[in-house]
């Protein structure tokens, strides 16, 4: 994967290369190229690309305290028809608030829950959603009513019998699991875990890209890591020379681009706008404006 890659530079693009674009409502994708429009290696008239949204499966262990933030992030990207099957251990049920889940409008898909009281019963549950290789991936979540600990704890106890019973029906439930503590990502390395998230540096809504867009993880470990690419806030002066004239998002693109920057946002009179949709409104910038950015780090 090329982040922020030369704007100059030429590069052989194959038809089952992607491309890695941010789009509103910020989720990160993989994008098919269309080469229906190459004409000797140019581009001319691309064709619009319709975002579609996927069919999924998917299985949540555990009651998070960002749950229903959770849930509503998978509306932005599967389609109604998708399945969400939320398992809870039965110890839970008096604190669980399932009305805070059921009375969730912002749910478009199907969405139900089962509670299970010991492991055979788990497995019964989990081999039932998966007749047909059904579950396409799971997220196993922290119980917000444990300590730190008790909730590490817990979730690795609840791996292991996830591993064991992959092992058993030749299954990889491609799972991502949301650990509290970094210290405890060591004890799991050895366990072929799809992602592992550590909650204290991520928001449900990475969370759920890790979840369904298992390349994006490279993304992030670049932006996140003190290496390689960053996002900055930018002063805007250092792409705009005049202000006499009102200027559009296009133009400071272009501006980025030659400075080897890829222009996601701005900052104007203290309002941030990331992605924006009207990429050739004029805007009286000012000199106290910034450019949010992606750009090599130093």
């Amino acid at each position: 994967i090329i982040l922020n890659p030369n704007a100059e530079k030429e590069y052989t693009i194959k038809q089952d290369d992607t491309l890695i674009i941010i789009r509103n409502p910020n989720v990160l994708i993989e994008l098919k190229l269309d080469y229906s429009n190459v004409v000797n290696n140019t581009i001319i008239n691309p064709k619009p690309y319709h975002f579609i949204k996927q069919n999924h499966n998917f299985v949540i262990i555990g009651y998070g305290k960002n749950i229903d933030r959770l849930l509503e992030e998978f509306n932005k990207i599967i389609d109604p028809q998708s399945n969400v099957v939320l398992l809870f251990d039965d110890k839970y049920k008096s604190k669980i608030n399932l009305k805070k889940i059921q009375d969730n409008k912002d749910v478009a898909y199907t969405l139900s829950h089962h509670f299970y009281h010991e492991f055979n019963e788990f497995k019964e549950l989990i081999e039932s959603l998966d007749k047909g290789n059904d579950i396409d991936a799971m997220i196993l979540l922290p119980n917000e009513f444990l300590s730190k600990k008790e909730k590490d704890n817990e979730s690795i106890f609840t791996l292991q019998n996830l591993k064991h019973l992959e092992k058993e029906n030749k299954r990889d439930y491609n799972i991502t699991v949301d650990l509290v503590e970094m210290s405890n990502q060591n004890i799991i390395e050895h366990m072929n875990i799809a992602d592992v998230i550590v909650s204290d540096k991520f928001s449900s809504e990475l969370i759920f890209q890790y979840a369904t867009h298992r390349d994006i993880k490279v993304v992030y470990d670049e932006l996140f890591s003190t290496k390689g690419d960053e996002i900055f806030s930018i002063p805007i002066t250092h792409y705009i020379s005049s202000f006499k004239e009102p200027t559009n998002f296009y133009t400071l693109s272009k501006s980025a681009l030659e400075k080897e920057h890829i222009a996601i946002g701005y900052k104007h009179n203290n309002a941030v706008v990331i992605l924006t949709d009207n990429k050739e409104t004029l805007i009286d910038f000012n000199e106290n404006d910034h450019l949010i950015v992606i750009a090599k780090g130093h």
